[in-house]
């Protein structure tokens, strides 16, 4: 009983601070944009936030994955979301945020989709590339013009690559791949 009485009493300050740890961002909230500032020492790859209803405002997750480009460095501000659909937000909350080393900030189980998407992801733009690179332009754009699960990513790659070229596109793609092979899953 002794050692359990002891162990309640050493493990209460550590619960105590993982609830009440520092949260790693501020969010500034206007009615079209929620901006994510960086006010820890580690740069910022994934956020999750809630809108929470209230106000007329908008309500809801939103997840955003930095993992295959630039993420959020100490003190640098970035919009996480931003509308001009109609939709308006009042508030939000942080939940989760993941760090470029791995560690996490948050409720873990609330980025577990977003998480999961990493993979997948990095699958399809190393076939674009390789479609690319082993059979020309016209594969790479196939490529983009097939994918059914990312396709904001590949109305992104398509859009660059009509209007900067393909071989730009193919750099975006090397450049996110870069990204993630920089960091852990």
């Amino acid at each position: 009983m002794k050692t359990l009485s002891l162990l309640l009493i050493l493990l209460a300050p550590v619960a105590a601070s993982a609830q009440t740890a520092k949260a790693p961002a501020t969010l500034e909230v206007t009615p079209t944009m929620i901006m994510a500032i960086n006010t820890s020492t580690q740069e910022i790859i994934a956020v999750v936030i809630r809108s929470p209803a209230g106000g007329g405002g908008w309500s809801g997750v939103i997840s955003h994955d930095f993992y295959f480009k630039h993420g959020i460095t100490p003190t640098e501000a970035t919009a996480v979301d931003a509308h001009d659909d109609g939709r308006t937000y009042t508030s939000a909350e942080l939940l989760f945020v993941q760090f470029a080393d791995g560690s996490i900030w948050g409720d873990f189980k609330l980025a577990v989709d977003l998480l999961a998407q990493r993979k997948p992801q990095k699958a399809f733009l190393e076939r674009v590339l390789l479609a690319y690179q082993s059979q020309g332009e016209q594969a790479f754009v196939d490529q983009l013009q097939q994918e059914k699960q990312f396709l904001g990513l590949t109305a992104r790659l398509l859009g660059v690559q009509r209007q900067e070229g393909t071989q730009a596109a193919v750099d975006v793609v090397k450049e996110r791949l870069a990204a993630a092979d920089s960091r852990r899953f």
